[in-house]
């Protein structure tokens, strides 16, 4: 598996502050901080893009309103984001817990400890996905908002899978709900302008536009 230098994860971290800051909201509350036991004390934010590149643990504060049971419902979930717990960020995915309670009834939330099963989503892209695209994930599994899987599906919660099918007839929580968007600056490349803001090295070529945008240039 590959592995970035320490300049080329600074400079990813920094990429992946920038957005979240860009993108935070009402309906996504987002803060940054130097590890878990800063951000389970809510203690040392990083609030300066001098040190975005230490910000390694996200606090996602999602309003939305999502099913904690049959017919029950909630519309605040606490979600902790730790980028390096899979020792090799952005290759392995960040560690996802719902840390406030209730905990979302869905079939992608564990009932005892919040764990959030990302399924395929982060491992498949190998790398090639940002932290908000992941936020932006965890919103739509809150919000039931996703395509059907196979009749025998039940991840963490079959009775929720039914309730979804049955009761809700697989539509979403709350329809049309707008997610936040990643500005397309980061998303359809960089101009000759544009400072890159994630690179190898000092002097290497900017990004190709996406699919490459979020992989260090090499050569």
């Amino acid at each position: 598996m590959p592995k970035l230098s320490p300049e080329q994860l600074n400079s990813r971290l920094r990429l992946d502050w920038n957005i979240m800051q860009q993108i935070n909201s009402p309906l996504v509350t987002i803060q940054a901080f130097r590890n878990m036991s800063d951000l389970m004390g809510r203690n040392r934010p990083v609030l300066d893009a001098v040190e975005a590149h230490k910000a390694v643990a996200y606090l996602v504060e999602y309003h939305i309103k999502s099913l904690i049971g049959p017919d029950r419902f909630h519309d605040r979930f606490d979600v902790s984001m730790d980028l390096l717990a899979g020792g090799d960020y952005p290759y392995t995915a960040p560690a996802c817990f719902v840390i406030s309670r209730p905990v979302p009834w869905s079939p992608h939330f564990f009932p005892s400890n919040g764990a959030i099963c990302l399924g395929e989503l982060w491992t498949a892209a190998g790398g090639n996905i940002l932290l908000a695209h992941l936020l932006v994930h965890v919103a739509k599994l809150l919000n039931f908002d996703e395509p059907d899987r196979e009749p025998s599906y039940g991840g963490w919660n079959a009775e929720a899978v039914q309730y979804w099918r049955k009761k809700m007839n697989r539509q979403p929580v709350t329809p049309g709900l707008a997610y936040p968007v990643i500005p397309p600056e980061f998303t359809h490349g960089l101009t000759a302008d544009s400072k890159p803001l994630f690179r190898p090295v000092s002097g290497t070529p900017l990004f190709a536009p996406s699919p490459t945008l979020f992989r260090p240039v090499k050569g």
